[in-house]
């Protein structure tokens, strides 16, 4: 409506309701780097057809979830970084090399050629290995170290194969190495 009666204050007031709300705290918490606020804040926010006033938002979200991710990883916590990427796939590097990384391709069931061998590398850190207990585990590198607590893993396994469909493991006390094959993600 152009300059009709009080439309430029109406529009401005629907902007600032429809993206003001959001833009204040998700600005402040950015230049803060304080990634947890800025995706509370955007998580369900529609970053597309932005006015010009709000154009820097869009992004904000998924930059926000990779650079918690990044630093949750580097702080030896790939397990409460995987949701961050998860809900990024599609962002910078997350699908080609974050999300491909050992700690996340050894998630899932796997199982030896006869079915009598049986590990299962759950995304909440723990896992459940050949003789049925539950075990905490962290893969760094190529090594395996699962423990009763997360405070107490060591090395148990090496990862001499991990690819998307198999899996060898040695195990460090016996030597032997055990041949898997994924059944289940």
């Amino acid at each position: 409506l152009g300059d009709y009666q009080d439309a430029a204050a109406q529009a401005a007031a629907c902007e600032q309701e429809a993206y003001g709300r959001y833009a204040a705290p998700a600005r402040k918490a950015y230049a803060a780097a304080d990634w947890p606020t800025v995706i509370a804040t955007l998580e369900t926010f529609d970053d597309s057809n932005l006015p010009a006033a709000y154009r820097d938002l869009a992004g904000m979200y998924a930059e926000a979830c990779y650079q918690y991710a990044e630093a949750l990883f580097a702080a030896g916590k790939p397990y409460e970084a995987l949701p961050y990427y998860k809900r990024i796939p599609d962002y910078k590097d997350v699908a080609a090399k974050k999300l491909t990384r050992r700690a996340y391709l050894i998630l899932g069931v796997w199982e030896n050629a006869d079915g009598t061998l049986r590990a299962t590398f759950r995304d909440d850190g723990t896992c459940t290995l050949f003789d049925g207990q539950t075990l905490y585990f962290t893969v760094d590198g190529y090594a395996l170290n699962t423990g009763a607590t997360p405070d107490t893993l060591a090395l148990t396994h090496k990862l001499t194969t991990l690819t998307e469909d198999s899996l060898s493991l040695r195990v460090l006390a016996d030597s032997r190495v055990i041949q898997l094959h994924r059944i289940a993600d």
